[in-house]
């Protein structure tokens, strides 16, 4: 939330006006908010569930519409998704990549996110609270995981915030 500070310079009375509320993030193409410069910050905790942190990223690739294949083999590679994205076919995953759901986000994938052995994806928030992203997976064929393998054995998939659900009407294509 913001506002305009005001302070009379005679009898020094102080008031706030035109309150406004945040403007959240806005996020570039490298996952830089243009308000503020500030990195992608997100939740992460150790492998037991336990000691929750914020960290930050600093950059990311901002998910698009049609960004159907992320990372790259062999490397690690960083994504952001903001505001309202459908991506309208399955997603491949290479090398390991990490998807941060920023705060009010949400993301529906048709036909989901394939993470076939030796690639690894690893999903987080931004937040614990009603604001944290969404990421819907949908229209998944009947041979493929929601988020994993197809007919093969699955790489390794972590999740470790947001409000994720594949809810899905399973399709033969």
């Amino acid at each position: 939330e913001g506002y305009t500070h005001q302070e009379c310079s005679a009898c020094k009375e102080e008031q706030n006006i035109e309150i406004k509320s945040a403007l959240g993030h806005e996020l570039n193409e490298n996952g830089v908010c243009t308000r503020c410069g500030i990195s992608v910050p997100y939740l992460s905790c150790n492998s037991d569930g336990k000691n929750w942190t914020t960290s930050t990223c600093p950059s990311a690739f901002l998910v698009k519409a049609d960004d159907t294949k992320w990372g790259t083999s062999d490397t690690e590679s960083w994504y952001v998704a903001s505001g309202t994205v459908t991506i309208d076919s399955r997603v491949t995953v290479n090398g390991t990549v990490h998807l941060i759901l920023a705060d009010n986000c949400n993301l529906t994938i048709n036909g989901g996110i394939g993470v076939t052995q030796g690639n690894n994806f690893t999903i987080y928030a931004q937040s614990d609270g009603n604001e944290m992203g969404h990421l819907t997976i949908q229209n998944v064929s009947v041979k493929d995981a929601g988020i994993g393998g197809t007919s093969s054995i699955s790489g390794k998939i972590t999740i470790n915030g947001g409000i994720v659900s594949s809810a899905t009407q399973a399709t033969d294509n």
